[in-house]
């Protein structure tokens, strides 16, 4: 069987014994009774093998990463300034936290905390981008108190301090 989007698959191998491999990888995962994995897919073949003449009873659950996006672009800036915990966040999209982590960093190549903090230099490089904000302001929205930390960040981020940012994009 292929499936042709990327998704997060957890794979419960409850009854019998087999393995299994991705197209490209030397690595062979063994499937043992009792087992499960948690898997990020994006158009890749997979190859199976079970013991011929042995049942094997497995089960398997897909989530569709493409409907995570939505849920990460609805972040608007009161949700950055006070974004929910991890476990509230996996709670919100029946995951558990543990899973969450790992298949978060398997799909989006970062980690939810990583996540959230670039989300919130877009929307201040945006605020400030806007002009009807100072820089202090801008940072209190998204979440920061500590303007310090806030301009290291942006700098980091942008590779200008924030305050330079909006008085060049002022003059523009």
């Amino acid at each position: 069987m292929s499936v042709r989007y990327p998704h997060l698959e957890l794979a419960l191998n409850i009854e019998g014994n087999g393995c299994w491999s991705a197209e490209g990888q030397r690595r062979e995962i063994s499937s043992e009774s009792g087992s499960a994995q948690l898997v990020y897919f994006n158009d890749i073949r997979i190859r199976a093998e079970h013991r011929k003449n042995k049942r094997i009873l497995h089960a398997e659950l897909r989530m569709d990463a493409r409907l995570w996006r939505p849920l990460f672009q609805e972040l608007d800036v009161q949700t950055l300034a006070q974004p929910p915990s991890l476990l509230a966040l996996s709670r919100k999209i029946s995951l558990n936290d543990y899973k969450l982590k790992i298949g978060f960093k398997e799909v989006f190549e970062m980690t939810v905390f990583e996540f959230v903090r670039r989300q919130r230099m877009e929307k201040a490089r945006v605020l400030l981008e806007n002009g009807s904000l100072n820089v202090s302001q801008a940072a209190s929205l998204v979440g920061y108190n500590n303007f310090s930390h806030f301009s290291a960040l942006f700098k980091k981020t942008y590779g200008m301090n924030p305050s330079n940012y909006a008085r060049d994009v002022a003059k523009t």
